[in-house]
């Protein structure tokens, strides 16, 4: 129906294929776009040119508002809980998810439970405040009442994942290695259904948390009748166990160093203690060496340590890893890219070698950060410096522009002052010679069959008695006539 464009019947008897009104309902949306700064839009060549902002809103079909949104507020800061779940409320996706009255009581006592961790920021009326409440709420596991509060929190938990890839990618455009990190963290936390303080093992109290189907990772995980997950290669550990060693701040770390009858006491069961000391071992774990840190060029050795075992349920074919490296006083990314560790090559060190910028002023400590895309908790860093290495000469590799006159362009009338100065030298010094050389012999043809009109020629005299001859260069033998 073109009435819904906006034409009326004037438009539509003056121009039928309303080719017109189609141009301009494309220019219009090319410059909201342009300002949004999702493309480039040039007005008086009509060209469009993509960005890095509107890619990233085309892979996760994001709303340009959203886009324009989450570049504004991170290039001003995100470094907070708090921060990141209200810019993720205030998504355009979710601006349909109104309040309503029946679901106000149940809303408040969310809030005001344990199982909000991050205090709620704005109006609690507001889409956004409704959206950090439900996002916390899935995370905890908490039961829904109101029908319509579940279906909005099925709906949340169904586009967040998304939204917060796409935030992801914007901080790290901009290049701060402290917000890219923990906004990365919350990624991952709503992809698997975790908060991002949660122990690593919680992974494995889900075998369901890796699958790629957002209702398949919600789902609890129910064992079959006399099905030993173990054997399966589907390592599964109790909840209650893994909180229990939260609890006592027993990081993966201090688990590490532990022996499997270490921690089946802490555990109260030795069933439990190697359960747990496998999962360690299935837990991503990679060594950095830095090998070189030469003036631009860096090389880094990534490999598995050697008591990492690999499971084919809960690593797949391979590992996603992020690797960044971080100027550390500022914080300022420096290099980024991903690095995908195979189960073919476990045993085998991945070198990754790439350039790092040197600015002024020059800082002598870097930050390698590796960080795991798909593992809660899971990073990995490195400090190295480049004071003790030689960089090159601050000279400038060109020299001084000398105080010369400018050369003269082409068809300014050099040959035309050229041949006057010829003239004037025959009319006060009859006897000088003059030599002009060219540096091909064509050149110097040329300029022989124009000086014939006026100079004189073995075979054809001048009034000017005056004599013009070509001399050419034979190497050692000199000059000679030709």
């Amino acid at each position: 129906n073109p009435r819904v464009y906006g034409a009326d019947e004037t438009i539509l008897m003056d121009d039928p294929e309303l080719c017109a009104l189609r141009r301009k309902l494309i220019v219009d949306a090319a410059e909201t776009l342009h300002k949004h700064r999702l493309i480039r839009f040039n007005s008086r060549t009509q060209r469009l040119d993509p960005t890095n902002l509107g890619r990233m809103a085309c892979r996760y079909y994001v709303d340009y508002e959203t886009a324009s949104l989450f570049r504004q507020d991170v290039e001003l800061g995100v470094d907070e809980d708090r921060v990141i779940l209200r810019l993720l409320g205030l998504a355009k996706e979710f601006a349909s998810l109104k309040v309503r009255d029946d679901e106000e009581s149940e809303l408040s006592n969310l809030r005001r439970s344990a199982i909000c961790r991050v205090p709620i920021v704005g109006d609690f009326d507001a889409p956004e405040a409704k959206v950090q409440t439900l996002v916390q709420a899935a995370l905890a596991q908490a039961p829904i009442k109101a029908f319509s509060l579940c279906a909005d929190s099925n709906y949340v938990q169904a586009n967040i994942g998304r939204l917060c890839r796409a935030l992801f990618v914007t901080s790290l455009s901009q290049g701060d290695a402290s917000s890219a990190e923990k906004i990365l963290e919350w990624t991952k936390a709503v992809e698997r259904g975790l908060w991002p303080t949660s122990h690593v093992l919680m992974h494995f109290c889900n075998p369901n948390c890796f699958d790629p189907d957002v209702q398949k990772r919600r789902q609890p995980y129910v064992p079959r009748a006399n099905e030993h997950p173990g054997k399966q290669n589907r390592l599964v550990l109790r909840e209650g166990m893994v909180s229990r060693l939260e609890k006592h701040q027993f990081a993966l770390g201090r688990l590490r160093d532990l022996g499997a009858s270490e921690i089946a006491s802490l555990v109260a069961s030795k069933a439990d203690g190697q359960d747990v000391a496998l999962a360690i071992r299935m837990v991503p774990d990679l060594e950095l060496d830095p090998i070189t840190a030469a003036i631009l060029r860096v090389s880094i050795a990534l490999r598995f340590t050697e008591e990492f075992l690999w499971s084919a349920w809960w690593h797949g074919n391979g590992e996603l890893f992020h690797l960044w490296v971080a100027d550390v006083d500022t914080q300022r990314l420096l290099h980024t890219e991903e690095v995908t560790m195979q189960k073919e090559n476990i045993r085998e060190a991945r070198e990754v070698s790439f350039a790092l910028p040197l600015h002024e002023p020059t800082s002598t400590q870097f930050q390698v950060l590796v960080i795991s895309d798909r593992w809660v908790g899971v990073s990995f860093q490195h400090l190295f410096s480049v004071r003790h290495c030689l960089l090159p000469d601050k000279r400038q590799a060109h020299t001084e522009l000398l105080d010369l006159h400018p050369l003269p362009r082409t068809g300014s009338g050099k040959t035309i002052v050229a041949e006057l100065a010829m003239l004037r030298l025959f009319a006060t010094s009859p006897k000088q010679k003059i030599v002009y050389i060219a540096p091909l012999k064509a050149l110097a043809a040329e300029r022989l069959e124009d000086c014939e009109c006026v100079l004189a020629t073995p075979s054809t005299p001048s009034p000017l008695r005056r004599f013009a001859v070509r001399l050419l260069a034979s190497g050692k033998r000199g000059l000679k006539e030709s």
